[in-house]
């Protein structure tokens, strides 16, 4: 859906609920001041040396004031880095005299990747566009306050050369265009289409008149919508979310609000309710639905999703939207049927007489049996089996952290291991467990590693094979892009080394197939080189060796939804693999030797 189509939900939202956001990410007002005019402090000069003196960068734009007859005036467009990791840029830009009547400002900051810029501008692409409306002020506290500049925040920005691209508007009329000069900027973060991010991670429970949905969110959108819609086509194809059934249910948030809204479109009462659950973890729950096939939808507003820029090439594809669905039937409530006889059928003293004749009976007869039977012996105790309940294993997952194909397999694979094998899976990346994780990562993993009743199932990958090498070796690499918990599966490799003779019984490696259509680089671990299961093709033979052979685990059909979805993602992976295959250079780095391919030659 594009981003307009988003921005109309939510409008729709505000409408029925009073939904809004406090700060919107995409419409800005110029916020108390009016625009400066002779009457509140006078206008001062637009390239004033005062509004500079704070900046990052400078660059100049020249500005015609009200009409393109009137003489250019150059001004200073002050440039701040306020987060160079994450790429967010504060702009001031000067704001012409209120005699000139704008009303808005149609802002676009445009990109060129490298540190040179061009001489044309034709080489700039669309990095953001934002709006903002220029608010007047008649209450008396306005009276000597006036607004000489404005301030605009971009991010996402990277390494590259930017312009910043004004256009006045009066009401819908758009005025000419103004082009601030070339200027280089620098930053840390690295561009990342929204499209190669992983996918929300769904978790859906259908009750009889309930549906809860948990969505472990990748990124931190804007604003996101989430949209329960009733009669779906199932025979529609995978597109039968967007393009059948009716929505019934809304629930949206906006950036750093700790609430979500939500409003019902049903006239069934359908109750929506929708909370976090830590910081990227969104729950819904729909209440009061009747039978019938649902979709759940979770669109998000970032400004990476807005087609034809330099994000998103598509202009009919939008990157911000996930859906999930099934064919959830609810239950059909019981029908509670009349079977009382209509009149009477046997006499009730009759009916009387014919229990008490059974119940003397069966007296006569326990008397009997009683005296016949010894005495001695009748009350020892008789030996009973323990009963036998099904284990649920305790399995500390250990990846390294690799290219976003591989982390949303194992995703999956961790989906597959939770719901359908029963594994309470320990995972440091997993969002759940970041902060007990971050408090002591060396004694987190060891609590798990040294406990001899836990499993530990490595899956290996050509990042591993090479941390692995790198470690045998003596061979220093880090990733390029450093993250606090890599530290974890670094020492994982190392206790492992060191202890894989007590380790040997409870060590599972796992290959996700990749070197069957011969993809290099190629994995391999220095660790239980004997043992490796590889998936999906031995999926089965690991879930019954980590429950311990117990015959109650049931196989899993390869028709199963979460087994398709982790065959698929590991087809991706390989796929990948196939036409990446020095990918390691672009995410680890060494000083030993120029490529750390090297280092598995």
């Amino acid at each position: 859906m594009r981003l307009h189509s988003c921005l109309v939900l939510l409008m729709c939202l505000s409408h029925s609920q009073g939904f809004q956001c406090s700060t919107s990410p995409y419409t800005s007002q110029i916020p108390e001041y009016t625009v400066c005019t002779p009457e509140n402090g006078g206008e001062s000069h637009l390239n004033d040396a005062s509004h500079t003196e704070d900046c990052d960068f400078v660059s100049t734009i020249l500005i015609n004031e009200c009409s393109t007859e009137d003489r250019p005036i150059p001004a200073q467009l002050c440039w701040r880095l306020r987060d160079p990791e994450q790429g967010i840029v504060e702009v001031t830009y000067p704001l012409l005299p209120a005699s000139c009547n704008f009303t808005a400002y149609d802002i676009t900051l445009m990109a060129h990747e490298g540190m040179e810029c061009p001489a044309f501008t034709d080489n700039f692409k669309k990095h953001t566009r934002r709006e903002v409306d220029i608010r007047g002020c008649s209450e008396a506290s306005c009276k000597d306050k006036c607004s000489q500049r404005g301030t605009v925040m971009f991010r996402h920005v990277f390494t590259g050369c930017y312009q910043l691209c004004l256009t006045p508007r009066r009401h819908y009329q758009a005025l000419q265009e103004l082009v601030s000069s070339p200027l280089a900027l620098a930053t840390n973060y690295v561009k990342t289409p929204i499209s190669t991010l992983q996918d929300p991670l769904f978790f859906l429970d259908m009750t009889q008149s309930s549906l809860t949905m948990k969505a472990q969110l990748r990124i931190n959108p804007m604003v996101a919508i989430v949209t329960l819609s009733h009669g779906i086509n199932m025979a529609a194809g995978p597109h039968a979310c967007r393009d059948t059934g009716i929505p019934i249910a809304n629930c949206a948030t906006c950036l750093g609000s700790p609430e979500i809204q939500c409003s019902s479109e049903s006239r069934d009462s359908v109750i929506p309710t929708c909370s976090y659950q830590g910081e990227s973890v969104v729950k819904c729950r729909f209440s009061g639905l009747k039978p019938g096939n649902y979709c759940v939808r979770v669109q998000f507003d970032d400004d990476r999703c807005v087609a034809d820029t330099i994000w998103n090439d598509d202009n009919n594809y939008s990157p911000c939207t996930w859906e999930t669905f099934r064919k959830f039937v609810t239950a059909e409530p019981a029908i509670e049927v009349d079977i009382r006889p209509q009149g009477s059928i046997i006499n009730p003293m009759l009916l009387a007489l014919l229990v008490l004749a059974i119940v003397a009976a069966c007296l006569v007869v326990t008397l009997v049996v009683y005296r016949r039977t010894p005495n001695y012996g009748r009350f020892l105790p008789v030996p009973r089996k323990p009963i036998q309940l099904a284990e649920r294993p305790t399995v500390l997952l250990l990846y390294a952290r690799d290219c976003p194909l591989f982390m949303q397999a194992v995703a999956h694979l961790k989906t597959v291991m939770k719901r359908l094998n029963n594994c309470q899976v320990m995972d440091c990346w997993e969002d759940s467990q970041y902060n007990s994780v971050a408090k002591s990562p060396s004694q987190w993993l060891l609590s798990y590693l040294t406990n001899p009743k836990v499993r530990v199932v490595l899956v290996i990958s050509p990042t591993s094979a090479l941390l692995e090498a790198a470690l045998v070796h003596r061979v220093f690499v880090q990733y390029r892009q450093r993250r606090a918990l890599d530290c974890v599966f670094a020492q994982a490799l190392s206790s492992l080394h060191e202890t894989s003779h007590d380790s040997y019984k409870r060590l599972f490696v796992v290959r996700l197939d990749t070197e069957s259509a011969g993809v290099v680089p190629q994995t391999r671990t220095y660790l239980n080189p004997l043992a490796t299961y590889i998936l999906p093709v031995n999926l089965n033979k690991l879930m019954t060796t980590l429950h311990n052979l117990d015959s109650t685990v049931v196989a899993v059909e390869d028709s199963q939804p979460e087994v398709v979805a982790l065959s698929d993602a590991i087809s991706e992976y390989r796929r990948y693999l196939s036409e990446n295959p020095r990918y390691l250079d672009n995410l680890l780095t060494s000083d030993t030797v120029p490529s750390v391919h090297q280092i598995m030659a």
